[in-house]
């Protein structure tokens, strides 16, 4: 701290990333004061020029000033000096003839040098991407609060496939700088996936990636999801007045009338419809389907993660409800199933609403989510895991989540009442699976942070069972006789 505060003035003026503009702006200082040294007036005319001319570049470039409005003050105070320098080589009375000869010589034999170096330059990238093909074979465009896990876990899986040898980017993974992202989508993607939530047309950002598919003529290919509706004839006419702020595209040449053909481009582009309910089945054939080439419109159906569910011993339980929840379940699944951990040796089974806990589960891992313990399945199976005699650990994936308090009662009394006789005692399960420490999991980080997660998961799990005391808790569920719940002994229930 003492060091930041020391040298606030060098760094503190300049954006993040850009720290480095401090060295060029007290080497533009130095080289200034140093142009007098040089003896022929007419090179120090020369000599000013280009040190201002390269800043005024680096200036335009990089913006590195923390605010934008000093990069265009700057800029301007650059140009207007540069003016004024140029127009001072015209009151220069002794000029060396030879002297300015040679320097347009120079000038002239480098720009012209130049030309031939630059055609070579493009030449060479066309017939390296024609050769070895563009730098990545998909580019995922989505809306990250909506389908961030879900497109982090599409990227594991397709690059996982043993007869696919491309890459894939994530666009919430590319530089904050929008030129380059574009050029990224339209100059080294072959194919822009683009995941079809329900908001992702509302952002401006998304919407510029698919303009610039269509302009490069990139391919693109849609992944429905249910929430999703195609564009109709007044969404894409009205489209300004439904997203009023189109700012960011406008600086970079696209417009409302390429937004509103790109709405257009996209309606006509082949489609991969998603099931109401997700599996990991459907998202191996939908990875299968990216890579195989040429797509086709086809509606992927609804397939449960079945076989081997009896003898499942590790067990994750997602809120059915939030396609996040579930796609951050698989991701833990995939990565825990690759665990050298004892704890996580055999690949985990996420549970479908509808599925019992099966005798030989030894581990239940919830993913807490907004909302998880409002929906009937995830209190019904909690309530059968403590009947099981399960022990826990807590995993959190979703920042807004909030652990049950004393009003959970009052705020679920319906389906509270649906599940159990005894709503306090189910109260006193859930609190009681919170005392213990939790581990975070944002399913929709880098897929470095997921496997440190992951493994710091699979470490709490190989510990062995986090007992906890449930003698004397009594769960009854309508209809039922009383039943008590034995401590948690040789299992294990995890929280995420």
């Amino acid at each position: 701290t003492d060091f930041l505060t020391s040298w606030a003035f060098l760094v503190f003026r300049f954006r993040g990333g850009a720290y480095w503009y401090a060295l060029c702006f007290l080497g533009r200082s130095t080289a200034i004061s140093l142009v007098p040294a040089i003896p022929e007036v007419l090179l120090q005319i020369v000599a000013m020029l280009l040190v201002l001319i390269g800043s005024l570049c680096i200036i335009n470039s990089f913006r590195p000033w923390r605010v934008n409005k000093a990069n265009i003050i700057d800029a301007i105070i650059l140009s207007g000096t540069i003016v004024v320098v140029s127009l001072s080589g015209l009151f220069i009375e002794d000029v060396d003839k030879n002297v300015v000869a040679g320097f347009c010589c120079a000038m002239l034999i480098l720009v012209t040098a130049f030309i031939p170096v630059a055609i070579a330059y493009g030449l060479y990238q066309r017939i390296m991407h024609a050769k070895v093909g563009k730098p990545y074979s998909h580019f995922i465009c989505h809306h990250k609060a909506a389908t961030g896990s879900f497109a982090r876990l599409l990227k594991m899986l397709c690059s996982g496939r043993p007869d696919f040898k491309g890459k894939i980017f994530i666009d919430s993974d590319g530089p904050s700088d929008l030129d380059k992202l574009y050029d990224m989508v339209g100059n080294q993607t072959d194919m822009l996936v683009v995941l079809c939530s329900g908001a992702l047309l509302t952002r401006p950002v998304c919407v510029g990636e698919i303009a610039t598919a269509k302009e490069r003529n990139v391919n693109v290919v849609k992944v429905i999801f249910p929430d999703f509706s195609e564009p109709d004839t007044g969404f894409i006419e009205q489209y300004a007045t439904f997203v009023p702020d189109l700012t960011i595209l406008a600086q970079r040449g696209v417009g409302l009338i390429s937004i509103q053909g790109a709405l257009q481009y996209l309606s006509d582009r082949p489609k991969l419809q998603l099931p109401a309910r997700l599996s990991m089945v459907v998202m191996q054939e939908l990875s299968a389907k990216l890579t195989q080439g040429s797509i086709a419109t086809t509606a992927l159906a609804l397939m449960e993660d079945a076989p081997g569910a009896s003898s499942a011993q590790n067990l994750i339980l997602p809120d059915h409800s939030n396609w996040e929840a579930v796609t951050a379940a698989h991701i833990l699944a995939h990565l825990l199933s690759k665990s050298p951990s004892q704890a996580a040796t055999k690949t985990p089974l996420v549970l479908s609403p509808d599925m019992e806990l099966p005798e030989s589960a030894a581990t239940l891992i919830v993913v807490c989510t907004t909302g998880a313990f409002s929906q009937s399945h995830m209190l019904r199976t909690v309530i059968l895991a403590a009947k099981s005699g399960l022990s826990h650990l807590a995993v959190v994936t979703d920042e807004g989540f909030r652990f049950p308090t004393d009003n959970f009662l009052n705020d679920n009394q319906a389906l509270v009442a649906s599940l159990t006789g005894t709503p306090e005692q189910l109260l006193l399960i859930l609190k009681r699976i919170f005392e213990q420490s939790a581990v975070s999991f944002n399913a929709s980080g880098s897929e470095e942070s997921l496997v440190k997660k992951a493994s710091e998961v699979a470490e709490r799990m190989s510990k062995g069972p986090q007992f906890l005391d449930w003698e004397n808790v009594d769960i009854k569920g309508p209809g039922e006789k009383d039943l008590k719940v034995s401590s948690f002994g040789g299992r294990n229930f995890v929280m995420v």
